[in-house]
């Protein structure tokens, strides 16, 4: 993803992708390695392809923020699922080795919560 963040608007070719990722690096990556993972990532919408003649064109459909947005919020869901009462403990400040450092913690998380609500509703 970096990759194609750092090509602007004009996006990759798949190749261009492999080139990039194989320098420095004694062991090269395989292009079909590199085109499966964005087919994934496309299949996900992650990635937007182009045809471009024979090839395909590759872009972000996501900005990172919004990749990064989107993996925490599926490990979350994973981690409430499996362990809903260790989550709602931990999230509630009330961890055994709870200290100050872990209280400054939780608030500096409450008033993100609050940040991201706020902003969710100007939004809507």
């Amino acid at each position: 993803m970096r990759r194609l963040w750092e090509g602007g608007g004009e996006g990759r070719l798949a190749v261009d992708i492999q080139r990039s990722l194989d320098e420095g690096e004694s062991r090269r990556l395989a292009i079909t390695t590199v085109l499966t993972t964005l087919d994934r990532l496309a299949d996900k919408g992650i990635v937007r392809r182009v045809p471009a003649g024979r090839a395909n064109r590759f872009f972000p459909a996501m900005t990172e923020s919004e990749v990064n947005q989107r993996i925490v919020r599926g490990v979350l869901d994973d981690l409430i699922a499996q362990f809903p009462d260790a989550v709602a403990t931990y999230f509630a400040g009330q961890n055994a080795n709870e200290g100050e450092g872990d209280a400054e913690d939780l608030r500096r998380l409450a008033q993100r919560v609050e940040s991201a609500r706020a902003s969710r509703g100007s939004e809507e």
